[in-house]
């Protein structure tokens, strides 16, 4: 039978941080919004925080199990890239979480989505919840993030990374032609390896609540 899922389009995610406290100054200067293109197994995503002077792109080559983490700070432009291996062996250095499928569904942005319950098992044990649909075309979307076993693309969930926890919400889901560009890396950025990436993105966030 004909695949008739969407395959190329924008998936638009609303973002909020419910760790952090609303007064916060940093809580009026980080993205509100995410936007998701995506094309034939592909994708990237864009970030934007501090009045458009930071930039973080994510550009996921399914294909070939490659991925690329993008940062621009006004003037200064930096990736760094994984293939499959390293992209799994930085999943090592955070907290182990398990997926528990409950059968539950609820509609996001036009889509069934099925309903799991994620156990983080860090200092303390925590829970939350996150939904996905299978309705997307997209092959194997997480398999270089901790929801690796989960083959649908994620329409509710939540990360923790750079002493921050971000909620994405899926908001409209567009079909519309993609221009291959978007997944090409501009060769005015500077390759750094992960450690480096790690620390400036601290600097970055810990400037922005000063």
């Amino acid at each position: 039978m004909p695949d008739d899922r969407i395959s190329e389009g924008i998936i638009e995610y609303e973002v909020t941080y419910p760790k952090m406290d609303p007064n916060s100054i940093l809580a009026e200067l980080l993205p509100t919004k995410m936007v998701m293109s995506f094309k034939d197994n592909h994708f990237a995503t864009e970030l934007s925080a501090g009045f458009g002077m930071f930039k973080m792109n994510v550009i996921n080559n399914g294909e070939d199990h490659e991925l690329a983490q993008l940062v621009k700070l006004i003037n200064e432009r930096f990736v760094v890239q994984y293939n499959q291996e390293s992209a799994i062996k930085a999943l090592e250095a955070l907290p182990e979480i398990t997926v528990k499928e409950t059968g539950k569904k609820k509609q996001i942005a036009g889509f069934d989505c099925n309903e799991a319950i994620v156990t983080l098992h860090g200092d303390s044990v925590e829970t939350f919840t996150i939904y996905f649909t299978n309705d997307i075309h997209i092959d194997h979307p997480n398999w270089f993030n901790q929801f690796s076993g989960i083959e649908g693309v994620l329409m509710e969930y939540q990360i923790e990374k750079y002493n921050l926890c971000s909620r994405f919400v899926a908001t409209s889901v567009t079909p519309k032609e993609i221009s291959e560009d978007l997944f090409n890396i501009s060769e005015d950025y500077e390759n750094i390896n992960e450690e480096e990436m790690d620390r400036k993105m601290l600097e970055i966030f810990n400037s922005f609540s000063e």
